[in-house]
C-alpha cells in the first residue's frame, strides 16, 4: 500500500504533460510559454516546452499533436514508472513489443537513448512515405 502511494504521487506531475490528438492551443494552455519561437516546416510546426522537469518535443500537423518527444531535462534516464505514465496519458491498449518498444491501436513509442518517443501511426506513414 505505502509502494503503490509513492508511485502515485511520484507520476503525479506527469499528467500534466503532452498528448497526441491535441490541438497547439490545448498544449500552449496546459505547458505556457514555448522554450523557443515555434518552428514550421512543411505544413508541420515543431514546438518545445519544459515542465515538471520534462524536455518536450511536439510535431503539430493537420491541426493536432501528432509526435511527441519526452526526455528529462537533467538528461536523465526515463525511470520504467514514468515511462507507463507517459503512455497511459496518451492513449489506452498500450502493449508492449519489445524491450524498448510499444503499440496501441492508433500509436507506436520507442525508447531511442534517453527519450521516449510516441507517434500516431498516420503520421508515421506520412514520414515514411516522404523518404
Amino acid at each position: 500500500m505505502k509502494f503503490l502511494a509513492i508511485l502515485i504521487i511520484a507520476t503525479m506531475p506527469l499528467t500534466a504533460l503532452a498528448r497526441i490528438g491535441e490541438t497547439k492551443e490545448q498544449c500552449d494552455k496546459r505547458y505556457g510559454k514555448l522554450v523557443i519561437p515555434a518552428l514550421a516546416s512543411d505544413g508541420v510546426q515543431y514546438l518545445n516546452y519544459r515542465v515538471h522537469g520534462f524536455a518536450i518535443g511536439l510535431h503539430i500537423f493537420d491541426s493536432t499533436c501528432q509526435k511527441i518527444k519526452y526526455n528529462k531535462e537533467d538528461e536523465g534516464v526515463l525511470a520504467k514508472s514514468e515511462i507507463e505514465a507517459l503512455l497511459s496519458e496518451n492513449g489506452v491498449g498500450w502493449q508492449q513489443i519489445s524491450g524498448t518498444e510499444w503499440k496501441n491501436q492508433e500509436c507506436s513509442a520507442k525508447v531511442w537513448g534517453k527519450h521516449l518517443v510516441i507517434i500516431n501511426d498516420a503520421y508515421q506513414k506520412r514520414l515514411d512515405a516522404k523518404k
